[in-house]
């Protein structure tokens, strides 16, 4: 091609590129493109030939899960959506974009039909209707200028030449003409309702309430006459009355001058000259805003600025004290403590138009209006201002609306987020018009209120409601029970005794610790195994993206290569060209965004390149890493050896043995190192720990009513919540353990009820267990207490039922306080009927019902953050899901980490989820930082298969809410009918000998005779003779059955991981692959580790998980590290090993020398016989698969009978 020619394409493509930069950032650039197609496409029409006016090979894909048309209920049962909103690449489910056709009437093209829709904010979108069969003439006539539509469920999408816009592939049943545009000033307070509770968009809330302002009828009428009666006021030098009119007057109609110019002199007049230049400067700002596009618009702005310059005497310095911000606060600061008495506000005359006055009520207002300006002319500055307040009251019913709207618009601010100061104070001053604009408000002046204290200034707030109250007092005297005055008093003393409650647990409130909670997480990331592994790859999110995409692109460049003639092919390619590497893994990065749409809140373009590295990682490292592996190349960092050990005493352990003796631990050899983690080489209990929840599942445990269980470490509940209950005379305990059946109970018929006993060394579960059993003791909805347990938000009613929780928690923790008035009394665990006085468990439920917890997209991020920064294993794990449903609706709930459950006899609005958990988000400062919390870990796999196999078409997470709803119900049976008493107390259990306290509480647990005690993995973080004693101890009086489980047991047992049988001994020595190529059994070893293989991705592993029935559910194998299943395997066949090792630290010649003397020895504990000992199914979504659950007892008495001794 010549050069010129060249040059003219380039500059082409060049201009092109620009207007499609144009035309996605500007309105000009918006309508000057579609005006330029529709001109192409008149043309085209006319010389009878094709011209593409959308050029797209995208398309639209619906779920099967969406409602068909005949069922959809119209675009009132989907959430609103703005133009701003729209994400690219994103199928907005369950949304709706409300707007109208701008501009121009729709036309059509080659390809499709085109419109310009405007939204109610004025944002401006092209749309592409395809299948949508007419002429230009045809379209324009069914979508003129100005038609209201309403696309449901929008596709956004960059076009193939660069432009964004919407396409619609059905628009028979996707766009909706049977939408009415708002036009009255009630449709658009409903819009905007609609948009705080479908959809929490404040911006859209906003703009419909102002839009229902300016369309109120006698709007400007009102702010005239209010106008005029603060300038009367200012005669009389009422300042404060002044001030509070001239800015009810503005809020009504932000171009009324003179209310500006009267605000600012009464702030002037009542001696605040800094407040008085903040509201010039902000009239000054939202008059440019109004009129910036308007025909003389300039002029009146200089017209205000001059008039307020010369109010204030010149010269004056419009900024405030902010530098140019717009100083509402000090506005409003100046407005409540100067305002004087409210008490005229609720004086105005009932009638609404005076004796003498006849004609309309149009004709009523003007009246007044002239009578007010004939006494303003004669000085009678009293009596003109009644007469245009008058003519406010005649036009009360614009009145009413008018307060309702700016009610609105300050509760929009409220509850959305609208969390800047600037939006607070702005919020405020909406209230407060409202409230001036109709005394009766309540809900004017209940926010009033709420401002104040979400602006810092709950003194203010408690000042204020004081005098309030005492002003209605007087004036429900004066007018005896004037309605509305009886509902506002019972609103101002509601917030007036929530205010006391929350300023007295905020002034009890301390630190729950020297150490920042963010400075805990910190040195806990920094010294956990699992990121050490990590700690190497110090890169950003897209440069890790970028090299994996490359590793990719080349491992798939050689995998495609043949293979050379006369040479045996590597064992990496017979892996990178095997069934495993060839299997196509879901692009969920793409299929949520499309199927779901993004959650509000969250930043999505950050959120996609999470979930594109999770789909890079899971193509890539299970069949790269295998390759490597079984080639016997390098494949650990010291970090993935630390990870391996869980710390250093593996490490110090084995290489000490090789130095002493020159060999390596057999498999399944334990290595007895516990005595290490004392010097912090080892795992141990991490006290900079949170969690809401089980990181492992509860197995089902047997427990037994008229008996008292103890579970130490209970951490959740999530024991009681999984455990099968049965009567103690039942004969499955006879069956279980041989004991002789119990055919009656002394005392009657009746059965006692099971005592559950709850000991947890964490004040956090301690507190928030104890509110969650209160929640089920009483009526609240369950949905109520699964948001409390399991979500990361809830709804507003949800934090009301769980501070009620709190409130009763407190009170009885009062009571046991003053009943040894007010002494630490030594630990008793008799049961009182009252709780354990605690002071940090006490600290987190005053934080929690003195604070307020975050919004909803608050919650979100801080969610998304979290599991982002410590779990992001787990946006991979779903990549393992066989069933497109499940990987969205996970999905769902890894971004936002939100559970709703069922709605049970409550209204649908009110339960939509409006705030963060305060249990997650709003603790005390110091508290122990959040973990990485996933609900999946709270059951087992076998249950998750049970709900499945029962409700097969319900995606995971509702199986999830189903099942934990249920047990929640049976739970909450017990509770009430007095069949299950729950006692939860805050302490640390500690091994025999080691402290005069902890030999006092394992005495006090032994006097509860315990028939069942779970232990949690609380033998994962004491040496086991040191366990066993303390076990045995508080089972001196026979009859206990044990549980425990570890989920460290690997990192003691050589040859659970595939390091630990490789040549070179790689799980130890990093460079060992390459020195392991002189051991003469590396050629035998390296069979082993191809069976290994074989079998935990193999047909053996399809026959595993086809026989437990998980191939319902899960990829086979796993889309994940190979670590995972290889260790799997191992764990199955040396599980026993470790087992063995742990009953042999479990006999008495065992007992450490410091628990001699203190163990209490009888012929009830003096035994050791273990039940049953098992894994759980391989789980994708399990923190670990490889915990290992142990049953045993030290009665002799009792025989196991019809447990297995393994899974």
């Amino acid at each position: 091609m010549p050069q010129k020619d060249r040059e003219q394409v380039l500059k082409q493509a060049e201009k092109m590129y620009e207007g499609a930069v144009d035309a996605n950032s500007s309105r000009a650039g918006l309508i000057r493109r579609f005006r330029l197609q529709r001109q192409q496409a008149e043309e085209a029409q006319k010389l009878k030939q094709g011209v593409h006016v959308t050029h797209t090979q995208s398309h639209d894909i619906k779920p099967d899960s969406l409602p068909p048309p005949s069922s959809f209920d119209g675009p009132s049962s989907l959430a609103p959506l703005l133009v701003r909103d729209l994400e690219l690449g994103t199928t907005h489910r369950g949304k709706v974009l409300l707007g109208r056709i701008a501009e121009e009437d729709c036309f059509f093209g080659i390809a499709s039909a085109v419109a310009l829709v405007e939204d109610v904010c004025g944002d401006l979108v092209e749309v592409a209707l395809y299948n949508f069969v007419g002429t230009s003439r045809e379209a324009a006539k069914r979508l003129p200028k100005g038609t209201a539509v309403a696309i449901r469920e929008p596709f956004f999408k960059v076009r193939g030449d660069g432009t964004n816009g919407i396409r619609i592939d059905n628009p028979q049943t996707d766009l909706i003409t049977s939408w009415t545009y708002p036009q009255e000033t009630d449709e658009w307070r409903l819009l905007g309702n609609r948009f705080v509770q479908n959809s929490r968009n404040a911006a859209g809330a906003l703009a419909c309430y102002e839009q229902g302002l300016l369309s109120l009828e006698d709007r400007e009428s009102v702010a005239v006459l209010l106008s005029n009666a603060a300038e009367c006021k200012l005669r009389q030098e009422q300042y404060g009355e002044a001030a509070r009119l001239a800015m009810a007057s503005t809020c009504l109609d932000v171009c009324n001058l003179k209310g500006w110019v009267r605000l600012v002199k009464a702030l002037a007049g009542a001696g605040d000259r800094t407040a008085a230049c903040g509201a010039a400067q902000r009239g000054l700002r939202l008059l440019k805003a109004a009129t910036g596009s308007l025909k003389g618009g300039h002029e009146k702005v200089m017209q205000l600025e001059s008039s307020v310059s010369e109010a204030l005497g010149g010269g004056a310095q419009l900024g405030g004290s902010k530098g140019g911000e717009a100083s509402l606060e000090e506005i409003l600061w100046a407005v409540e403590g100067k305002c004087g008495s409210d008490a005229a506000l609720w004086q105005r005359p009932l009638s609404s138009c005076p004796e003498g006055e006849t004609g309309g009520e149009g004709a009523g207002w003007r009246a007044l209006k002239e009578k007010g300006a004939r006494a303003f002319g004669s000085g009678e500055f009293r009596q003109a201002g009644e007469a245009y307040l008058q003519g406010v009251v005649v036009l009360g019913g614009c009145l009413q609306r008018a307060s309702v709207l700016l009610s609105n618009k300050a509760a929009a601010r409220l509850s959305l987020g609208c969390s800047e100061a600037s939006s607070m104070v702005e919020g405020l001053g909406e209230s407060v018009a409202s409230g001036v604009l109709d005394p009766f408000n309540t809900k004017a002046w209940v926010r009033q209120l709420r401002f104040l204290e979400r602006l810092g200034r709950r003194d203010l707030a408690q000042a204020r409601v004081a005098r309030l109250l005492v002003l209605l007092g007087g004036e429900q005297k004066r007018v005896g029970g004037r309605e509305g005055v009886g509902a506002l008093v019972a609103a101002l003393e509601s917030e007036r005794s929530q205010l006391k409650e929350r300023s007295k647990h905020e002034a009890e409130a301390r630190p729950l610790s020297g150490k920042r909670t963010e400075d805990q997480l910190r040195e806990r990331m920094a010294e956990s195994p699992k990121n050490a592994a990590d700690a190497d790859r110090d890169e950003s999110i897209d440069i890790y993206i970028q090299r994996v995409e490359h590793m990719k692109a080349m491992n798939e460049m050689m995998r495609n290569m043949p293979p050379k003639k006369g040479k045996e092919q590597l064992p990496a390619f017979k892996v990178w060209t095997g069934k495993v590497a060839l299997r196509k893994c879901p692009d969920i990065h793409t299929e949520f965004p499309r199927m779901r749409g993004w959650p509000s809140g969250l930043d999505t373009e950050f959120a996609r390149k999470v979930l594109y590295r999770s789909h890079l990682d899971c193509s890539l490292h299970p069949w790269h890493r295998e390759g490597i592996i079984r080639s016997g190349g390098p494949f650990l960092s010291e970090g993935d050896i630390f990870k391996r050990w869980h710390g250093n005493c593996g490490l110090v352990a084995i290489r000490d043995r090789l130095k002493k003796h020159g060999s390596f631990p057999q498999a399944g050899e334990v290595l007895d190192i516990r005595h290490l983690a004392r010097g912090g080489e080892g795992p141990g209990y991490d006290s900079r720990i949170r969690s809401n929840f089980a990181n492992n599942p509860n197995r089902p445990e047997y427990l037994f009513l008229g008996t008292t269980h103890v579970a130490v470490g209970f951490n959740d509940l999530g024991s009681l919540l999984n455990a099968q209950l049965f009567q103690k005379s039942s004969q499955k305990r006879a069956e279980l353990w041989g004991e002789r059946g119990e055919s009656s109970l002394a005392g009657g018929s009746s059965v006692p009820p099971l005592r559950f006993v709850g000991l947890e060394k964490s004040e956090f579960s301690v507190a928030k267990s104890r509110v969650i059993v209160e929640m089920l003791r009483s009526d609240c909805p369950l949905s109520h207490v699964l948001q409390v347990w399991y979500s990361s938000s809830w709804s507003r009613v949800a934090l009301e039922s769980f501070r009620q929780g709190c409130r009763s928690v407190l009170a009885e923790m009062q009571k046991e306080s003053s009943g040894d008035g007010g002494r630490a009394a030594t630990l008793s665990l008799r049961p009182s009927g009252k709780c354990q006085d605690h002071p940090v468990v006490s600290a987190y439920l005053k934080h929690w019902v003195a604070v307020d917890p975050p919004t909803v997209e608050t919650a979100r991020q801080l969610w998304f953050a979290n599991t982002e920064r410590q779990n992001q294993k787990a946006f991979g794990d779903v990549c393992s899901l066989v069933r497109q449903q499940d990987r969205l609706a996970v999905l769902q709930y890894l971004l936002t980490g939100e559970v709703e459950g069922k709605i049970e006899s409550t209204p649908q609005s009110a339960e939509t989820l409006t705030v963060g958990s305060p249990c997650m988000w709003t603790v005390p400062e110091g508290s122990p930082p959040l973990e990485e919390d996933v609900i999946f870990n709270a059951l087992t796999t076998q249950m998750l298969l049970e709900e499945h196999n029962a409700a097969p078409e319900k995606d995971l997470v509702h199986l999830f809410t189903d099942r934990v709803t249920r047990d929640l119900k049976r739970i909450r049976s017990m509770l009430q009918q007095g069949s299950l008493c729950v006692d939860l107390f805050c302490c640390e259990v500690q091994p025999l000998g080691r402290s005069r306290k902890g030999d006092a509480l394992a005495e006090a647990i032994a006097e509860l005779h315990p028939y069942t005690v779970s232990w949690s993995n609380v033998i994962d973080y004491l040496e086991l003779p040191q366990f066993h004693s303390l076990a045995r101890h508080i089972s001196q009086h026979g009859d206990a059955m044990q549980y425990a489980y570890s989920m460290n047991w690997t990192a003691e047992t050589f040859g659970t991981f595939v390091g630990d049988m490789m040549p070179g001994l790689p799980s130890v020595f990093p460079e060992g692959m390459l020195k392991g190529k002189q051991d003469p059994a590396a050629k035998e070893k390296m069979v082993g580790v191809d069976n290994l293989f074989d079998m935990a991705t193999g047909s053996q592993s399809e026959e595993m998980a086809r026989v437990a029935g998980t191939d319902k559910l899960f990829a086979v194998p796993f889309f994940c590290h190979p670590f995972n299943l290889t260790s799997y395997v191992l764990c199955l066949g040396l599980k026993g090993a470790w087992v063995d090792f742990f009953f042999s630290k479990g006999e008495i010649d065992q007992m450490p020398a410091e628990a001699k003397g203190r163990l209490k020895l009888t012929d009830r504990n003096r035994g050791l016989t273990r039940a049953h000992h098992s894994m759980g199914l391989l789980c994708p979504l399990h923190r670990t698969s490889t915990a290992l659950y142990i049953t045993w007892t030290y009665d002799p008495n009792l025989k196991p009978m019809g447990l297995s001794q393994s899974a």
